[in-house]
């Protein structure tokens, strides 16, 4: 409705928010020149999903993250080794 030139107070009217005291907004004067406002600006108003945010990565961030990447399958491969062996240790014990 901004984009209609509709200003603040008007666009309040119609969402029934921080209506001015001053103003009747039951009368049939105030609801036509509601109207007729609301008309004016209508073939603008439409409702839109917000456009999706991409991102091109380049080829040196791409091979930063592969990097990234590789070593946290690094160090999540250490710590598999060390639950097997700790496994192992808890598996013995409980043997004797």
């Amino acid at each position: 409705m901004h984009q209609s030139n509709v200003d603040d107070e008007t666009i309040d009217a119609f969402l029934g928010q921080n209506l001015d005291d001053n103003i009747d907004y039951h009368s049939v004067d105030e609801i036509k020149t509601l109207k007729t406002i609301y008309l004016e600006s209508v073939d603008g108003l439409t409702v839109r999903r917000k456009p999706k945010i991409t991102e091109t990565i380049t080829s040196k961030e791409y091979e930063l993250l592969i990097k990234k990447l590789d070593k946290k399958d690094k160090e999540l491969n250490e710590i598999k080794e060390h639950l097997k062996y700790l496994k192992q240790l808890i598996n013995s014990t409980n043997v004797k």
